[in-house]
């Protein structure tokens, strides 16, 4: 079970469980195969046990599907942080917060929590590119979270050491 004050704060009534599937295949299989692993997958119960959170995607939409349907306020800085240490604990296994990162309220209806800016990275041998990475939470007037996914965006480009594709 994942312990976090966050996790707890937000969602009392509900136990957030990890599990970890490990694949298993024979010599042959495993030599012709790509077998991922391990992969871990999180189970979210409520009191009797019902799965509250079944679809999982790369973009992280189910938090934001389960935050809006367990009527989660962000209104201020001190809720968005509550929000983002929760979904820290839920997806980098109780990780503590990166410094790094901040909450920055984008317009009234927009909050981006986490909100950590990248160094350049080559994507060829010529060209790199510095992105943002941020976990998108879309609010209505009152605060109340309508839906949240993760974001890595593309903020500058340029040439690598002022090397240029060859023609």
């Amino acid at each position: 079970m994942f312990s976090s004050e966050a996790l707890r704060a937000l969602f009392p009534n509900l136990r957030f469980v990890a599990i970890t599937w490990i694949t298993e295949a024979d010599d042959a299989a495993f030599h012709k195969c790509s077998i991922p692993g391990p992969i871990l997958e999180t189970l979210v119960l409520d009191t009797n046990g019902k799965e509250r959170m079944p679809h999982h995607s790369a973009y992280r939409e189910e938090f934001g599907d389960l935050m809006h349907a367990e009527h989660i306020k962000i209104t201020d800085a001190s809720s968005a942080a509550v929000v983002r240490s929760a979904l820290n604990a839920l997806y980098a296994g109780g990780s503590a917060d990166d410094l790094r990162t901040t909450d920055v309220r984008h317009e009234k209806s927009n909050w981006l929590l986490g909100y950590h800016e990248l160094p350049f990275r080559a994507i060829s041998g010529y060209e790199e590119i510095r992105e943002v990475s941020y976990y998108l939470v879309s609010v209505d007037p009152d605060g109340l979270v309508i839906s949240g996914r993760s974001v890595i965006k593309e903020l500058e480009r340029r040439k690598l050491n002022g090397a240029g594709p060859s023609h």
